[in-house]
C-alpha cells in the first residue's frame, strides 16, 4: 500500500476498519515508535500479517528534507526515506535511512533520533501523535491520565527520565 501525504496537515478518514489506525500505527513504528506506543500490540511481530511464506515486514517514510532546519543534505539532498524492516524469522530486523537518489546512507537508530530531533518529529509526544487510545484517556481519564499526557506532551517524563539517570550515576 502507498499513501501519498500532502507537505502540511492530513486527515485520514473512513468507515470503522478500513484501516485508519494501521496507517498511523505504520508511521510511529518506521519513525521509531514502539509497539506499545501504537495500542495495537505488545512488539513488532505481533504487527505484522502471518500470511502465507512471508518472513518480513518493511514500512517506508520519506521525509522531505529542506530549509533551515535539514538534515546534513550534504549526505541525504532533499529528501531523507526511513525504512523500518521487521524480521519474523531471521533477516535484518531494524532501520535504513536512504538519500534522496535511494542510496543507502545508515543503518543506525542514533542517526534516525538525530534526524528526528533536526526535524522536530515527536512519534512518542501524543499531542504531535493523538491516536484513538490517548484521545479516550485524556477525555475520560482520570486527573493521573491527564498529567501522564501533559508530562509527555510538555517531554517533562523524557527530563526526568534523563535527570534520574544522571543522578543514579
Amino acid at each position: 500500500l502507498t499513501v501519498d501525504l500532502c507537505r502540511n496537515v492530513n486527515f485520514i478518514h473512513g468507515q470503522n476498519g478500513s484501516g485508519k489506525s494501521a496507517i498511523l500505527a505504520a508511521l510511529q513504528i518506521c519513525l521509531g515508535a514502539g509497539a506499545k506506543r501504537t495500542h495495537r500490540a505488545r512488539n513488532l511481530k505481533e504487527l505484522v500479517r502471518k500470511e502465507g511464506d512471508a518472513s518480513t515486514a518493511k514500512v517506508r517514510v520519506t521525509l522531505l528534507n529542506k530549509g533551515a532546519d535539514a538534515f546534513r543534505t550534504e549526505l541525504y539532498g532533499d529528501t531523507v526515506t526511513v525504512e523500518r524492516s521487521i524480521a519474523l524469522r531471521g533477516g535484518y530486523n531494524g532501520y535504513k535511512l536512504y538519500n534522496y537518489e535511494m542510496k543507502e546512507q545508515s543503518r543506525s537508530k542514533k542517526d534516525l533520533d538525530s534526524l528526528l530531533d533536526q526535524l522536530n518529529i515527536q512519534v512518542e509526544n501524543p499531542v504531535a501523535v493523538l491516536d484513538q487510545e490517548e484521545a479516550k484517556k485524556f477525555l475520560t481519564g482520570k486527573p493521573e491520565d491527564k498529567y501522564h499526557f501533559f508530562s509527555k506532551a510538555t517531554e517533562l517524563e523524557r527530563l526526568d527520565n534523563s535527570y534520574g539517570t544522571v543522578v543514579d550515576r
